[in-house]
């Protein structure tokens, strides 16, 4: 029976923040390291966020760690999407690389920052690529993609794309996704046996199997997903609020628009009618005229009528 989810704050840190083996497993599970650059060895650096809440900045589960050649990694893992993450993914990403300068390092021996970043919900950019839930994001020529800069990387994972039954579980990167997705607050049954092929894996689904949390840490745990809940719904309802504003507006400047472009037609074709209407009794006025100048000479009133093109010209 697994009791706690390990996409939860205290849980993900407990896993990933105490056992620097399976954070490091991980890592070269999911970062794009050659066999060359596989992490070999950890140490954890103080995290910037240390949540009590999951509301704006602090939704975000942090685990910062360098390996023996001065590389920073940094693991966040965030509940739902916004753009505020994305910049503060940026930014984190950006410290961490500007404070080897700190320390006296020159420019030539500036270690790379991956950054790692879990989402438990799809990136509205990527909504179309359904099939990918991977993303590598790198500094490269706007023309030439194989022009990089290696100073930052990030790894976008949308764990809400990964569906582990359609995988072969035969890479650890998958088996990981698989941990993470499917070990959920009481899951009934046994846990699938893939996820035991690998040593770390296993022994994290150990760890969530037999996790002991004080009253204190059960409490924030439950508060967790609480606020959670809450945040998700009031982004639903701005959502729906917007939605909806949005065709408020839309349909007044619909009908303002609709209103404006009637006028200048109806203006349009009111002058063009009333052009023609003037024209016409402008001639009827000048053969009238006509008829009555003829009629004064004597004219026999058909060969007036047949001139002038009138009908009635007894009355002029």
């Amino acid at each position: 029976m697994v009791q706690y989810d390990p996409r939860a704050d205290i849980v993900f840190r407990k896993i990933f923040g105490e056992h620097k083996h399976l954070c490091m497993s991980l890592l070269n599970s999911l970062l794009p390291l050659s066999d060359e650059q596989k992490i070999v060895s950890l140490e954890y650096l103080p995290s910037d966020v240390l949540p009590l809440s999951v509301n704006g900045k602090n939704s975000i589960v942090d685990v910062r760690c360098k390996d023996k050649d001065g590389r920073t990694f940094i693991v966040e893992m965030q509940m739902y999407w916004t753009e505020a993450f994305l910049m503060r993914t940026l930014l984190n990403a950006s410290k961490a690389f500007a404070s080897q300068a700190d320390k006296g390092t020159g420019f030539k021996d500036l270690q790379p920052v991956y950054s790692l970043c879990l989402l438990n919900e799809s990136m509205p950019k990527a909504k179309e690529y359904k099939d990918e839930y991977r993303h590598l994001f790198i500094i490269c020529h706007e023309n030439h993609k194989e022009l990089t800069i290696d100073g930052m990387k990030f790894v976008f994972v949308e764990l809400l794309k990964f569906h582990s039954l359609n995988k072969g579980h035969n890479k650890l990167m998958e088996l990981w996704l698989s941990f993470l997705t499917m070990l959920q607050d009481n899951t009934d049954g046994i846990v699938p046996e893939y996820l035991t092929k690998d040593k770390n894996v296993a022994e994290a689904v150990e760890i969530v199997q037999d996790l002991k949390l004080t009253p204190e840490e059960r409490a924030h745990y439950e508060k967790f997903w609480d606020e959670v809940s809450c945040e998700r719904t009031l982004l639903s309802e701005r959502f729906d609020n917007g939605v909806k504003e949005g065709l408020e507006k839309g349909e007044k400047i619909g009908l303002e628009k609709g209103e404006k472009i009637g006028l200048e037609k109806g203006e349009k074709i009111g002058l063009v009618k009333g052009e023609q209407i003037g024209l016409e009794k402008g001639r009827r006025k000048e053969k009238e005229e006509m008829a009555r100048n003829l009629k004064a000479m004597g004219v026999d009133l058909t060969t007036i009528a047949k001139a002038s093109g009138l009908s009635k010209i007894q009355n002029l």
